[in-house]
């Protein structure tokens, strides 16, 4: 911290020798060449190093005028010195936070009410003048410059700058003296020089303020990023503070002050600003004008039923009403008979109930630094009520009167509904251990004469209670399922036919039997004084060819619970249709005349089958995805219509009889030189011979590392054969048509053809013979010694 003072200190003295050249025109150059401004930028890296600031900050130091010793007072080397200072006061604020242990999250979190209008950055700090309108408020100086304009039966058009003699020239005009002078004042005493010269009768004269001046404005206190700042002097106040991202979280927002010429010039008050709207207290400043914001001084906090709950400043002479003002004022459910304040007295705590009436509303009761005020808020609940529910118009809780009974209560609710049951209602009531007693009363004697002993005075949380018949009635349900357009259930009603059922349900199918319809019902059968409970058939209904039920059943009536089943006609099958492809003479799409539709019936209906057609390599598609492709055999077929061979077709079978392929294919590890492992070769069918001959004339033989045992064959027909061992040769299996032959290598990973294998070292013989000498030596003696031994 000692480190960051000194930086502090020097910075002080530079500007401050900067503003006194700039004040009596002396060059300062000449003191040493520490003030030359290339001198003073070399010096930064050696001042931020020993006050431990970030080295990234080296940066962002600006580029100081080529001169060595330019003037100190100079416009270059103002701007120069006004970036520096600014670049240091947010390293050296960086380095505060850092050695303070603090979070830039909780330095910029705050619960003092005012200072998230700076930390949301809703409010602009204005960089370039021209894009804001001056208001009639706005102070002119030198360095402004106005726009003037007439346009009418005259036409004028100028800018005119305030010169450091502080007045503006008007072409043709004259001079007119501007500075000090608010803009709204300074178009009056245009507009009355121009009508000298203008009739401004026929003409309109607009003055704006076209560019603003640069001033420099030094913010310091408890600001978060205090430092000198150019800006335009457009900015108030309340812009200026956000340009340092405003007060800390204990600068203080109602006592910020504007120091000028070393005396205290205003006061800005924000609560005033935004919540009053008194704009006085947001006004504009002055080149070299300080803002300074002090530390909170009086903070209370306000939570509870209250519309802005938060902690606010307060002035010294600020009271209860004052904060209540402040935060809002009262929500619509606040209590303030008993508004509770904690207070902090001495080394303790203390807590005060007090009623708002009895001090003024608030403007009597002065408030502390530290208090928190509760204002509490009045339950929901409501004790002067009755309740009525059950069958009547309007249920629900009502207010209770003065001498209401029970009849009143109905009547308030709208009346008793229809379908009342009068002969009994209920009564509850709390008792005053809050216990619940009933009571019942006659609804009928109650509602009609008035003046029935039951009609008792009501208390407050009494509930009645009035019931419906319908509560007391048992409903039935008599339904109807099966070929019938919409299954449906249906309360049942006396006098509800069958015929009144099957058109709730919408008629019947087509695929509906027609002698079919079976109602079963529940069936009482006594057996020696017991009731024995069934369910049994009833009836069984016959349907006229039309569907439409006979007029003998029209009349059936039906009973509680019964169920209708309309049955299924077995015969009746839905449109099917199926699809030949291929060398038929008429390929395409046909429906299923018949469940028992075979695939030689589907061939005869598409034509029989042209010269071209392949009957081994004929496949059938079925689009149940259990199943997809079905191995059949034409040839088969065609020879016994009658064996499995010749498939039922079902819905969706696509049938594909392709062209004649006289060719057989060989692949996998052969030995054809022009070939991969991948690719494939074929040859013209030679009738009888199996899959080694393909092997041999057409693949070139079995690869070296074939594994001729796996040699197989897939037909046209999707169908395969294998190799077989028989004794100690391979017995290949037969190829037809079209068929593919396939040799698998020894290995699961394919090996290359063309990969070179790993060269044998030679033979050490000299090691190799004394072990093969002393080996048979061994085997001889032995052999003498069983001899001899036998």
């Amino acid at each position: 911290m000692k480190k960051i003072f000194s930086l502090f200190v020097t910075l002080t003295l530079l500007l401050s020798l900067n503003s006194y050249g700039q004040a009596s025109g002396v060059n300062l150059s000449s003191l040493s060449n520490l003030t030359g401004l290339n001198s003073l930028q070399n010096l930064i890296p050696q001042l931020m190093g020993s006050a431990g600031l970030p080295s990234n900050a080296l940066s962002l130091v600006p580029e100081a005028p080529p001169q060595e010793t330019t003037d100190l007072g100079s416009e270059e080397s103002l701007y120069f010195i006004n970036q520096l200072q600014g670049l240091l006061f947010d390293a050296v604020l960086d380095s505060v936070k850092e050695a303070s242990g603090l979070k830039k999250d909780s330095v910029y979190r705050s619960e003092i009410f005012g200072h998230q209008f700076f930390r949301l950055k809703n409010v602009n700090v204005y960089t370039k003048s021209e894009k804001v309108k001056a208001p009639d408020s706005y102070t002119l100086d030198v360095g402004d410059e106005l726009s003037i304009s007439v346009y009418g039966s005259s036409l004028f058009n100028t800018k005119g700058e305030v010169n450091e003699e502080g007045f503006v020239e008007i072409p043709k005009m004259g001079r007119i003296y501007l500075k000090g002078v608010t803009l709204g004042s300074a178009k009056k005493l245009i507009v009355d020089m121009i009508s000298k010269y203008v009739n401004t009768n026929t003409s309109k004269t607009e003055i704006v303020l076209n560019y603003s001046r640069n001033i420099t404005v030094n913010i310091v206190g408890d600001v978060l990023e205090p430092g000198s700042y150019v800006i335009p002097a457009i900015n108030s106040v309340f812009n200026a503070l956000n340009a340092a991202e405003g007060p800390s979280n204990i600068g203080s927002v109602r006592n910020i002050q504007v120091i000028r010429n070393g005396e205290t010039i205003k006061t800005f008050d924000l609560y005033a600003f935004l919540l009053k709207g008194n704009i006085m207290n947001d006004f504009y400043l002055q080149d070299g004008d300080y803002i300074f914001v002090p530390a909170l001084k009086k903070v209370v906090s306000v939570e509870g039923s209250i519309r802005r709950p938060w902690k606010y400043e307060l002035q010294k002479d600020e009271n209860l009403a004052d904060l209540i003002e402040m935060a809002g004022g009262f929500t619509a459910n606040s209590y303030t008979k008993s508004i509770q304040v904690k207070r902090f007295n001495g080394d303790k705590v203390e807590i005060q109930d007090i009623d708002l009436a009895t001090v003024g509303n608030g403007s009597s009761f002065t408030l502390k630094d530290g208090d928190e005020i509760l204002i509490p808020k009045i339950p929901s609940d409501y004790e002067n009520y009755v309740e009525v529910s059950g069958a009547v118009r309007f249920p629900g809780s009502y207010e209770l009167k003065e001498g209401q009974r029970i009849a009143d209560l109905i009547q308030a609710a709208g009346g008793l509904t229809f379908n009342a049951y009068l002969d009994r209602a209920y009564l509850t009531r709390k008792t005053e251990d809050l216990s619940s007693v009933i009571q019942k009363f006659n609804l009928k004697d109650v509602v009609i004469s008035g003046q029935s002993g039951e009609n008792v005075l009501l208390q407050r949380h009494d509930k009645i209670e009035v019931f419906s018949k319908n509560d007391f009635l048992e409903e039935f349900k008599v339904s109807i399922d099966g070929s019938i357009l919409k299954p449906t259930s249906k309360t049942f009603a006396e006098g509800m036919t069958l015929n009144d059922l099957i058109f709730y349900g919408g008629g019947l199918k087509k695929e509906a039997a027609g002698d079919i319809i079976e109602i079963s019902r529940v069936v009482d059968r006594g057996t020696d004084g017991e009731t024995t409970v069934t369910r049994a058939i009833v009836k069984t209904i016959a349907v006229n060819e039309d569907l439409a039920i006979d007029n003998a059943s029209k009349g059936f009536l039906l009973s509680p619970m019964d169920e209708v089943y309309v049955r299924k006609n077995p015969d009746f099958t839905p449109l099917m249709n199926i699809t030949i492809k291929g060398e038929v003479n008429y390929p395409g799409t046909y429906p299923i005349l018949q469940k028992d539709e075979k695939v030689l019936d589907l061939i005869a209906r598409a034509g029989g089958l042209t010269p071209y057609a392949f009957l081994q390599s004929a496949k059938l598609y079925r689009l149940d995805k259990t199943i997809g492709t079905v191995i059949i055999d034409l040839e088969e077929a065609f020879r016994s219509p009658e064996s499995r061979a010749n498939h039922i077709l079902k819905e969706g079978d696509v049938l594909e009889i392709p062209t004649v392929n006289q060719l057989v294919s060989v692949n996998g590890a052969i030995g054809h030189p022009a070939l991969d492992s991948l690719e494939t070769i074929s040859s013209f069918y030679m009738p009888g011979r199996r899959a080694k001959y393909y092997v041999k004339h057409y693949g070139g033989g079995f690869d070296k590392y074939a594994k001729k045992k796996s040699t197989k064959v897939v037909n046209p027909d999707g169908s395969a054969g294998y190799t077989k061992k028989v004794l100690f040769f391979n017995r290949y299996p037969e190829v037809n048509e079209g068929a593919t032959v396939s040799v698998n290598y020894k290995q699961k990973t394919k090996r290359l053809k063309d990969k070179e294998e790993a060269p044998r070292e030679p033979v050490n013989w000299n090691l190799l013979l004394p072990s093969i000498i002393i080996g048979g030596t061994s085997v001889i003696s032995s052999t003498i010694l069983i001899l001899t031994l036998k």
